[in-house]
């Protein structure tokens, strides 16, 4: 059974503490969270209330700390055990935290600080619903800089689109964040914004190309001005994540805007978040069912209609393989919110490998 993300905070805080000389870099921690880097750090700030980074430093300080009045090791060697490559950052890391040098530290017998709290406090609540994306293909402008400050590469999109009469193959505008403003500087944050075109359109050769794959997905419908979308993020990460059975797949999430600023009030912005998911571990696409009799119908049915198990998906998703079963033999398929199957002579009960589905 996957770890709750409570547990793996749990986890990654244990592993801290066990290896404060270790590699304690965020591409690491996601590790250890065996979650996408992606989404890890908004998964940990939101539960904890502070960053990875933060974690790293009050705990090896906190480490370092009981070294000194519970021993007799030299500074130098303590500062080494908790990842400091020299005395002088250590003793600048150590001061500001406790207000006095290590030295001075140990001969007062100071104990060290209380463990913060964890720090999970209430979240404004948002719809997310579950869905399938389809593959987009966006013509995009890479910014570099505040994700605020991306507006103007969205007025250059759209006099592009004016200019070379792509309209008719313009979808929306997608805003792609890679970064977590949490733990990367304003001035670093990279995003791409996006015209979303017609699958067949051509990108013109002034924008990149960037293609974002079909995916299961949740989507948090935000209501509001940009400027305040990070209460749609943690409570996304803070509070739907950690309560749901999704797992956020190894890509970033994206935002479509639904409508524009230019003739919107900004409390009347509508933004959708799509969150990519690596799979719905209780709703997937998956069957979930004990095969109990006419399995020679079910089987003739699926080779006849769904040529891969990728097709399957697809189908299931648009809602065209309810219709296939309700034309043979009085099978009958009703699609449940999470996307399960249920059929009249079937009975869910665990989750297949779609290649299982006909063994015996």
């Amino acid at each position: 059974m996957p770890l709750s993300y409570e547990q793996r905070v749990l986890r990654v805080l244990q592993y801290i503490h066990d290896n404060p000389a270790g590699d304690l870099s965020l591409d690491a921690l996601a590790e250890v969270g065996t979650t996408s880097r992606f989404h890890w750090h908004r998964v940990f700030v939101a539960l904890t209330g502070e960053t990875c980074a933060q974690a790293v430093r009050r705990i090896r300080l906190s480490l370092a700390a009981k070294w000194l009045i519970s021993g007799d090791a030299p500074v130098t060697d303590i500062a080494a055990r908790v990842g400091y490559p020299n005395i002088q950052s250590f003793t600048r890391a150590f001061n500001d935290r406790f207000g006095v040098p290590p030295a001075a530290f140990r001969k007062a017998g100071l104990p060290g600080p209380l463990q913060s709290q964890k720090l999970r406090g209430e979240f404004t609540m948002f719809t997310v619903e579950l869905d399938q994306a389809p593959q987009r293909q966006l013509g995009a402008i890479l910014n570099t800089g505040p994700y605020t400050g991306i507006g103007p590469c969205f007025e250059k999109l759209a006099a592009l689109a004016t200019s070379q009469n792509l309209w008719p193959q313009v979808r929306g505008m997608i805003g792609v964040h890679y970064d977590d403003p949490n733990v990367v500087a304003e001035t670093d944050l990279r995003a791409h914004a996006g015209l979303w075109l017609a699958d067949n359109a051509v990108v013109p050769e002034s924008l990149e190309t960037v293609l974002l794959p079909a995916t299961p997905c949740a989507i948090l419908h935000y209501k509001g001005p940009y400027t305040a979308i990070k209460v749609a993020y943690d409570y996304l990460y803070g509070d739907w994540l950690p309560k749901s059975t999704s797992e956020p797949a190894d890509a970033p999430p994206y935002e479509i805007y639904l409508n524009s600023p230019a003739d919107t009030a900004e409390s009347e912005l509508l933004t959708d978040i799509v969150l990519p998911l690596a799979g719905r571990s209780n709703g997937s696409l998956l069957f979930r069912c004990l095969l109990v009799t006419r399995c020679s119908v079910l089987k003739n049915i699926f080779d006849t209609h769904v040529k891969n198990f990728s097709d399957f998906e697809s189908q299931f998703q648009g809602g065209r393989i309810p219709g296939v079963f309700n034309r043979h033999n009085g099978l009958t398929c009703h699609s449940h919110e999470r996307g399960q199957l249920f059929l009249g002579h079937f009975t869910c009960v665990e989750s297949v490998a779609p290649d299982r589905i006909f063994d015996g």
